[in-house]
């Protein structure tokens, strides 16, 4: 049966489609690190998020405000397990969750040890005020 040709497609900006060759040479000169806390796993991770500011800086702007709203408004501890609500230990913005999602494969990026490691690391990301 013959596909239909759909009349919309999807258009990436070419900020990203740029961004993300920039950021594949540069993990291929370090060697296609697949560990984020490997030296060079962690000196490319740096390159993302420097990359990310400077390409994106009202996002990022708009999400250490929001880092910081949730930290201020945060309830402790004994008032989440009272009302049974969760917390968020770490966030991280939408394109650099992406990209670490891609290149670090040996790293499970929602798994406790996991994130109390990168919170450590960048502080950027950890958003419960105690981890």
């Amino acid at each position: 049966m013959p596909t239909q040709p759909k009349d919309e497609y999807e258009v990436y900006d070419p900020v990203v489609v740029g961004l993300s060759g920039v950021i594949t040479e540069a993990w291929i000169k370090l060697g296609k690190p697949r560990d984020v806390f490997s030296e060079n796993g962690a000196r490319l991770m740096d390159f993302i998020i420097d990359s990310w500011k400077e390409m994106y800086p009202n996002e990022y702007k708009e999400f250490l405000k929001n880092r910081e709203e949730y930290q201020h408004s945060e309830m402790s501890i004994k008032d989440q397990v009272k009302k049974g609500t969760g917390r968020s230990l770490a966030t991280y913005p939408p394109f650099v969750h992406r990209v670490m999602k891609r290149i670090f494969t040996d790293n499970e990026f929602n798994r406790r040890p996991v994130v109390i490691k990168l919170v450590k690391k960048w502080p950027m990301f950890r958003m419960a005020n105690k981890a």
